[in-house]
């Protein structure tokens, strides 16, 4: 595996816009972030995002979130951390360091979110199924490079991912629900494959330890009341994922060693749940529940 490389120490959110006021106008920036790019052992070029707070690490170690999707969330976590430790430190909020995944080129989120399934690519010829490659390299991989760069509490790791990101993090709980204390997923594609991701979950309860408990944030929108059968798979009876959330907060609500906080998210559709998504991960993540 090729070592991370240090790209930029200011990660430019916007450029100049084509008319601009009086004045030079210049990109606007964000304070204390990076990014960097790594190239994984599957060959596969990844850009790592950083935000770290203004304040140096606790004697334990930053608490840190690991965002999926993190061309699009990174920006909003970064930002929504700063209002919070400004607005909410005596709430609770202890900044933490944010690391978003995103990728250098074209994305892989079909590809590197989805679990093994009869499914082996989707419409427009993409291959999908390769959810434990990519674990394998966030666990492996990125995180140790992480671990390596910043001084990190490794009792307080969190991650979050919306749509086929939220499938993966349903997916990773299954798997191994210790590789994260906090998980946070938004409007999951449980029907994904058929859903096939809950072909593992009989076992969680065997997996768990109430001395350790896990603490689980899933959300749905509540017009996510119908899955496009070209998508499920299912023309003869369509799928609700706003019904597919329910259902396993409901299976998981008095499981031992899970504490779930399930939110049916009013008049909020399948693209709008990331945005209150990211902004529930960081208070989870860094307060350990909503302020």
């Amino acid at each position: 595996m090729k070592a991370l490389v240090f790209i930029a120490t200011l990660f430019a959110l916007s450029g100049a816009a084509s008319a601009a006021p009086e004045g030079s106008a210049r990109p606007f920036t964000m304070e204390r972030t990076a990014t960097w790019t790594m190239e994984s052992a599957q060959g596969t070029t990844y850009r790592l995002y950083v935000h770290t707070p203004e304040a140096p690490p606790p004697e334990a170690g930053y608490p840190v979130l690991y965002l999926l999707d993190g061309d699009d969330t990174f920006a909003i976590a970064a930002a929504t951390s700063e209002r919070f430790t400004k607005y909410a430190a005596d709430h609770g909020f202890e900044a933490g360091l944010i690391v978003a995944i995103g990728y250098e080129g074209a994305t892989r989120r079909f590809f590197d979110y989805t679990p093994a399934s009869p499914l082996t690519e989707d419409r427009a010829g993409r291959p999908l199924g390769g959810a434990n490659a990519f674990r394998k390299t966030l666990i492996e991989e990125i995180r140790p490079q992480i671990e390596a760069a910043y001084e990190i509490d490794q009792s307080r790791q969190a991650i979050f991912g919306h749509s086929f990101g939220g499938l993966f993090i349903l997916d990773t709980l299954l798997e191994d629900p210790f590789l994260f204390e906090t998980w946070v997923m938004a409007s999951p594609s449980i029907w994904f494959g058929g859903r096939a991701v809950l072909e593992n979950e009989d076992g969680l309860a065997a997996r768990l330890d109430s001395q350790r408990p896990r603490r689980v944030v899933i959300t749905a929108g509540e017009l996510e009341t119908r899955v496009p059968p070209a998508l499920s798979g299912q023309p003869e009876a369509p799928l609700s994922l706003r019904g597919e959330v329910e259902a396993l907060a409901a299976r998981w609500s008095d499981m031992d060693g899970l504490s779930v906080d399930a939110r049916i998210l009013r008049q909020e559709s399948h693209g709008a749940t990331m945005l209150s998504g990211v902004g529930l991960a960081v208070m989870y993540a860094f307060a350990g529940g909503p302020l």
